[in-house]
């Protein structure tokens, strides 16, 4: 038997891509997770703490998540949790949970996306790069991650994570409110 989670969140650093001996390219980014809730007694919205994932995706998912995903995207990730215990030489002990992905894409309550079909290894969409200039890899960034997966702290200083989603008229017009108003985020995929 095998768990399977959905994740939604912010790319907390850039997807960092390479290949390691057994051949298989890997691509790996942060993901933060805060649940947010309205409280039905004051009206006003509260975050809870970040959760933060290592996503792992291999193989041609690898390479399409090293060309589409950046620091400060809002994601959702299907994949396999594995918790993993670490120490460090200084006696330090801590957990990290990672998400070998199967599944990663844009969360599109929060934008919109293009998407451009992989056909021979290389990108139909003049906008991406090819296979060659796919190889460099990006700059790795610090594990460490700041308290919030707020995209407006994730991303660049001066930079957008992206466009804002209007609100449906279902939905709190409140910009900082999420589109499902206090349903978890960690979702347990049967």
């Amino acid at each position: 038997m095998s768990d399977t989670i959905t994740v939604r969140g912010f790319a907390g650093t850039d997807p960092e891509r390479r290949t390691p001996p057994s051949g298989t390219e890997v691509t790996t980014v942060r993901l933060g997770s805060t649940p947010r809730w309205r409280n039905s007694h004051t009206g006003e919205w509260a975050s809870g703490s970040t959760n933060w994932y290592t996503v792992a995706a291999f193989g041609r998912l690898a390479g399409n998540v090293a060309e589409s995903i950046s620091k400060g995207d809002p994601i959702v990730v299907v994949g396999r949790p594995k918790v993993r215990q670490w120490e460090n030489d200084d006696g330090v002990r801590g957990t990290d949970v990672e998400i070998s992905a199967q599944s990663v894409g844009h969360d599109l309550s929060f934008g919109r996306t293009e998407f451009s079909k992989v056909t021979n290894g290389s990108f139909r969409s003049e906008g991406h790069q090819e296979p060659a200039e796919q190889d460099q890899p990006h700059p790795q960034q610090s594990a460490e991650s700041p308290e919030s997966a707020d995209p407006s702290e994730s991303a660049d200083p001066g930079e957008s994570p992206g466009p804002a989603a209007e609100p449906a008229q279902d939905q709190p017009a409140d910009p900082q409110a999420p589109p499902w108003e206090g349903e978890p985020q960690l979702q347990r995929a049967g």
